[in-house]
């Protein structure tokens, strides 16, 4: 087929595409869209760039010459770390948020070489065709069980007590991984909708720098296929849309994997570390980012990758310390054996069936 044809077919494509979600929002006998909604929607959005653009500048400036995705998911996991530092000594407020973030935006002084992503008309078709219901299910009222009690609970958690709740050693809301400090940060600019909309955005980013390398490493059609393979997967689509964790450390993992590609051994650690400090589950990606390094660059890389796993080592003992000395499981405190006649409390999490009584859904479990 001639170029002329593809484009043709693209446009034509995104056209349809576009003609449908009009047809959608206009027809339907029960519209949600009125002035507080589209408000809403707003300030979300604008809560969710806030921090993509602070990320990006920040990523930016570290890496000098980048792609977006490079950029923006150094940037992000940078930003994690030092929010969560901002919430140990209590400062997780508004204006020192804003200070942040203001700070992190100086980057785009440095003017960073940061490779813009391109699309072509099928692909807009694409992303009009999929965002859109991703882009209802986020501005929608959040219903998933996980993204209730965990990942809009803890930022909301730290933005109520400005901090890290119970102290540094209480479990879960007083460890969050570094996607809930941005959510929460999101959350305080732009209400409940920014970090659903902020994950939206990071999967955008994400697919299509998944497009590019595909492109790049196998020839041009590859690319396309494996983002439309992700797009396709119910378990991928469903997540778009909500605020999770799960798509965050594929992306981080994935980058630490062209990172060991390219040999770039100080990028592959930030970003292992990252995917890692995002989900647990991410270790078979990571051991498989330095598998090619060592595979690519014999003992040296071997050695270095000796110095980082010492490190990694040293920040989980004090995790394992911890939980040694409560006589807890090393995975977390809902695992192993509890020391007889010592009984723990246990909040019971369930998202309550209608007609339910609330308090039962309050009450704690003896185990």
């Amino acid at each position: 087929m001639s170029p002329h044809r593809e484009r043709l077919g693209g446009q034509l494509a995104a056209l349809a595409a576009l003609a449908l979600l009009v047809a959608v929002f206009t027809l339907d006998p029960t519209p949600a869209v009125s002035p507080d909604a589209i408000l809403r929607a707003a300030r979300g959005l604008a809560g969710a760039l806030i921090w993509i653009l602070a990320a990006t500048g920040l990523g930016g400036a570290i890496l000098g010459s980048s792609s977006l995705a490079g950029a923006l998911f150094l940037g992000t996991g940078v930003l994690g770390l030092g929010l969560f530092g901002l919430a140990w000594v209590g400062l997780f407020s508004g204006p020192a948020l804003g200070g942040v973030a203001v700070a992190a935006s100086c980057g785009w002084l440095l003017r960073p070489k940061i490779e813009l992503p391109k699309l072509d008309a099928a692909g807009w078709a694409v992303v009009l065709v999929c965002g859109a219901p991703a882009l209802i299910n986020a501005l929608a009222p959040p219903t998933d069980t996980d993204e209730i009690y965990q990942h809009l609970a803890i930022p909301s958690q730290l933005l109520h007590v400005r901090g890290l709740l119970g102290g540094l050693l209480h479990p879960d809301a007083s460890r969050p991984i570094p996607v809930h400090t941005l959510y929460a940060a999101a959350m305080s600019f732009g209400g409940e909708p920014a970090p659903k909309l902020l994950h939206l955005l990071w999967a955008a980013v994400g697919l299509n720098h998944l497009r590019g390398l595909g492109d790049r490493w196998l020839g041009a059609p590859a690319g396309g296929a494996a983002a439309l393979t992700l797009l396709g997967s119910y378990t991928f689509a469903r997540e778009l849309g909500l605020a999770y964790n799960n798509l965050p450390a594929a992306w981080w993992g994935l980058l630490a994997v062209e990172a060991a590609v390219a040999g770039r051994r100080k990028e592959l650690a930030a970003f292992a570390g990252m995917a890692l400090a995002c989900k647990y589950t991410a270790a078979p990606v990571v051991v498989a980012a330095y598998l090619i390094t060592w595979h690519g660059h014999g003992q040296g890389a071997s050695g270095l990758g000796e110095h980082q796993s010492d490190g990694v080592g040293e920040a989980l003992a004090v995790l394992g310390l911890r939980f040694a000395r409560a006589a807890d499981h090393p995975l977390g405190v809902d695992v192993g054996h509890v020391p007889p006649g010592q009984g723990r409390v246990l909040q019971k999490k369930q998202a309550p069936h209608p007609g339910a009584d609330p308090e039962e859904h309050d009450d704690g479990e003896q185990t």
